[in-house]
């Protein structure tokens, strides 16, 4: 029993053809399908969309903040240079006039004023007082 034909569990049937399912074949419109999209393999979820959005918002108000306070600190650096400017013509005119000042509180001009105008003084009791 060496040559013993294998046992067939199931029975070989004819292949039949069938016909199609419309016997009238017309075209049917196709449907304008859009382009396939990749897929990217990372899907985010609502809350990761959310805290993304809230996060570049936050970046995008710092951003903001950021150059406003550089813009203030520049406006300001502006407005010290220009005041350092005034200073320093108010204190050259506050010079000037000082020296002016000394020049024409001198006790030999005071006198040649005093004897122009008719005032007579004694020599001993003149005293020069300054104004400061």
């Amino acid at each position: 029993m060496a040559l013993a034909k294998p046992k067939q569990d199931y029975i070989q049937q004819p292949y039949i053809e069938q016909p199609a399912s419309n016997p009238n074949p017309q075209q049917q419109p196709k449907k304008q399908s859009r382009p396939a999209r990749k897929r990217s393999i990372f899907r985010w979820t609502k809350f990761e969309k959310l805290s993304f959005v809230v996060m570049m918002s936050i970046v995008a108000v710092f951003a903001v903040i950021n150059l406003n306070t550089l813009s203030s600190i520049q406006e300001k650096t502006v407005q010290i240079e220009q005041t350092q400017k005034k200073l320093t013509t108010v204190e050259l005119e506050n010079n000037e006039l000082s020296n002016e000042v000394s020049s024409l509180s001198t006790p030999e001009r005071i006198m040649k004023k005093a004897k122009k105008l008719g005032l007579t003084s004694n020599e001993s009791n003149v005293k020069v007082v300054s104004g400061q």
